[in-house]
């Protein structure tokens, strides 16, 4: 239920950082902003290929801060002084010395989902997805450099609507938050 009892319980003194896998959610068809939490409205995992294939193998980690190597060239991963990187089946992955020296370290294709996972929100409405890549810009990219955005224009960047039902998210916040749950009993919750 929260970071530091799982860190007991899958990373011990020997494990720098640990890494979780994305769960790629999609957008449920919202158009547009609301008020509705994401983990409510975007209920819908992206399982069709490209987009499942690209999306699922990228993870985040959390890591033990002391064990972090003085340099750092990525964010996704670290890179350590001390301990190992592995997944929550406890495999251990190949340590890092640079990211640009060793391999894809944001990847992981065949890493578990069954303990831990990152539920991942990139598009949330197709509004939102618009403003993130064709106004503001991302914290990839600096201020005003729109990448994205062609990238958007031209392939749409994969169908972004999601394809299975998974309100996995949605359930964890409700328990932990029960207060949330007064938005199960809200309809047309919307600024417009």
């Amino acid at each position: 239920d929260n970071v530091v009892d799982f860190m007991v319980e899958h990373c011990d003194v020997e494990c720098g950082e640990i890494s979780l896998n994305w769960n790629p959610m999609g957008t449920s068809n919202e158009i547009q902003y609301s008020r509705v939490p994401v983990t409510k409205r975007n209920i819908h995992i992206h399982t069709s290929e490209p987009y499942h294939r690209a999306m699922f193998k990228v993870v985040k980690v959390i890591v033990r801060p002391t064990y972090v190597a003085d340099y750092m060239d990525w964010s996704h991963t670290v890179m350590l002084k001390r301990g190992h990187w592995i997944d929550t089946s406890g495999t251990i992955l190949p340590r890092i010395i640079s990211t640009a020296r060793c391999c894809i370290p944001y990847e992981h294709p065949t890493g578990p989902t069954d303990v831990g996972v990152i539920y991942h929100y990139k598009y949330k409405s197709d509004e939102e997805y618009y403003i993130k890549s064709c106004v503001r810009g991302d914290s990839l990219l600096p201020r005003g450099q729109m990448t994205k955005c062609g990238h958007m224009r031209n392939g749409g960047n994969y169908p972004r609507n999601g394809s299975d039902f998974d309100d996995g998210a949605w359930k964890q916040l409700t328990r932990q938050v029960p207060k949330y749950a007064i938005f199960d009993k809200m309809t047309n919750v919307s600024l417009y």
